[in-house]
């Protein structure tokens, strides 16, 4: 039976894979005319003036922030977050985004889980496995084939395609660092600091753009959209779930992600990807699920979709 509490789940994990979905296609609009430095620093700028309200509110409460870090520790660590998960990701992602159409954009991305792994094995946070070395064998297929066996939508396409991936190992980056807190820090901590210092980043970055281009009323709603909805609200709601439910489980609903991107690609902007992205995206998922074997086998088992 969906009890009450089981239904505010079970929005939040569709509110979160929408928002996210149409982040790309958002994107994919807005970056074949408005510059990519402008996008990103308008989507966080919205984003970071929604942040601190919440931060003043949240700071108003009992705190449980103790850390096994000395403050430099942490502040660098957060520092890192902001260059890497905010500033260079949605650098990479909005160039990148030029030339590559949102769906075959976040098949690219959603090899995220498994970058993250390979570089946790690489410094030891974690043990490699049979299953999980198949997994990102199969990924980085999927995202060759996406690479070289396209090329006829624009010459571009294998620079933006290596942007957007270079996106996905910054975002891994971000989130093998976030874990080093996550236990110690709350999550409003972890969303919004970063979220602050790479739109500093941004804003140096993009000060030439912003007056280069005279946005229009859509160029604007598009902008606010993503800063309100993707960049806060489904950051927020997927804090939520994530309390609720374990990561490996919640994790499994992401695979929705290039399907819904794709849905939304195709009614909003008329734009389907190439047939080598088809391919490559179905390896890719193919990978992803091997990689997420023994928590889809315990998903399915469980009578419970929302919490094992």
């Amino acid at each position: 039976m969906l009890t009450k509490k089981k239904f505010v789940v079970v929005a939040l994990v569709v509110t979160t894979v929408v928002l996210w979905s149409s982040a790309f296609v958002a994107i994919g609009y807005l970056v074949g005319n408005v510059a990519p430095l402008t996008v990103a620093f308008g989507r966080f700028f919205i984003a970071s003036l929604i942040f601190i309200p919440l931060v003043f509110l949240h700071s108003r409460g009992k705190s449980n922030n103790t850390f096994k870090f000395t403050t430099y520790q942490v502040l660098i660590i957060l520092i890192s977050c902001g260059v890497f998960g905010i500033f260079s990701y949605n650098v990479l992602l909005n160039y990148g985004q030029i030339y590559v159409d949102p769906a075959t954009a976040s098949l690219i991305v959603s090899t995220v889980p498994i970058i993250t792994f390979v570089l946790s094995c690489i410094i030891g946070i974690e043990a490699i496995t049979k299953n999980k070395a198949a997994a990102f064998v199969l990924c980085m297929i999927g995202v060759y084939f996406i690479l070289f066996l396209n090329n006829k939508t624009s010459s571009n396409w294998s620079e933006a395609v290596v942007l957007i991936f270079g996106a996905a190992i910054c975002h891994a980056i971000y989130f093998i660092l976030v874990r080093k807190i996550s236990k110690n820090m709350s999550a409003i901590y972890i969303s919004a600091i970063p979220i602050w210092i790479g739109t500093i980043l941004l804003a140096i970055a993009s000060w030439k753009d912003i007056f280069a281009h005279q946005l229009s009323t859509d160029e604007l709603l598009v902008i606010g959209y993503l800063g309100i909805g993707p960049s806060a609200v489904a950051y927020l709601a997927w804090s939520f779930v994530l309390k609720e439910i374990p990561a490996s489980i919640a994790s499994m609903y992401l695979f929705l992600v290039p399907v819904v991107s794709l849905v939304i690609s195709w009614i909003w902007l008329s734009i389907l990807p190439p047939l080598a992205a088809y391919i490559g995206g179905f390896l890719i998922l193919l990978g992803l699920m091997i990689f997420n074997f023994e928590s889809i086998k315990k998903l399915l088992k469980s009578k419970n979709y929302t919490q094992l």
